[in-house]
């Protein structure tokens, strides 16, 4: 996922934070809540992913471009901390991307 992000292009950056949102919240009636858990715990474990997510949104602000990417970034961080949304509880790799998210804001 990495090697795509860091490609720098706003289509592929909008389609990969999608992609991971459809990771993070369930779109059919029968998931199973320890698969949703474990990919959240997943995706959020990694520092570099994190702050490199950040990052490209960081970029995306200050050259005033990505407004889907934008967007589907906050959609990314609603299923990681809201209810009904989230279904992990809140621990360490969640207060440490805020923290990341916090210090990048330009």
């Amino acid at each position: 996922m990495l090697s795509v992000l860091k490609k720098c292009d706003e289509s592929i950056d909008y389609a990969a934070i999608e992609m991971l949102c459809s990771l993070m919240q369930p779109m059919h009636p029968n998931y199973d809540l320890r698969l949703e858990q474990a990919n959240k715990k997943s995706l959020l474990a990694s520092r570099q992913f994190v702050e490199h997510l950040l990052q490209i949104v960081t970029n995306h602000i200050k050259e005033g471009t990505g407004t889907m990417v934008i967007a589907s970034m906050l959609d990314f961080l609603t299923y990681t901390v809201c209810a009904p949304y989230r279904f992990i509880l809140w621990n360490f790799h969640i207060m440490e991307f805020f923290i990341v998210a916090l210090v990048r804001l330009p």
